[in-house]
């Protein structure tokens, strides 16, 4: 069979997962990858689309926040879509250059001004470390994690 090797090798990782999660983790994880697979090659036309909309903006401690629609991760439908706009507008009112985020989230949204420690993400600005093993040199004035430590 000619893709017989992609097959078993997907059939095996699936069977692990649900050995290993469960039945219902294995049709969430499933359902997610064919969507996000769907949607990523849609994506430039739904940000347009959704951009068009009238509800671009939330409010949260009674400011007027916009709601933060990129095709990165597809933010319009999770909670990144909230949590971004939040931390960046902390962010442009603390004027602080000593600041630490762990797990690099905001990099891929904007070019970040502070130092960022994420064990995994692949970048010339992260600190390839785990967070156990830091050691700061100096204090921060913040320290911030977006969906990291769930």
């Amino acid at each position: 069979m000619k893709y017989g090797r992609f097959n078993q090798s997907f059939i095996h990782k699936g069977l692990k997962d649900i050995k290993r999660e469960g039945i219902i983790y294995f049709i969430l994880k499933t359902n997610r990858f064919f969507l996000h697979r769907y949607l990523d090659n849609k994506s430039d036309y739904i940000v347009n689309k959704i951009k068009k909309k009238k509800i671009d903006h939330f409010i949260f401690n009674n400011e007027k926040i916009p709601y933060l629609i990129h095709p990165y991760n597809l933010t319009w439908i999770n909670e990144r879509t909230i949590e971004v706009p939040i931390i960046l507008n902390y962010l442009k009112k603390i004027n602080s250059k000593k600041v630490l985020e762990f797990g690099a989230v905001l990099l891929h949204y904007i070019k970040p001004e502070w130092e960022v420690l994420d064990k995994f993400e692949i970048n010339e600005n992260v600190l390839n470390m785990d967070i156990v093993d830091f050691k700061e040199k100096e204090k921060y004035d913040l320290i911030m994690s977006i969906s990291t430590l769930e």
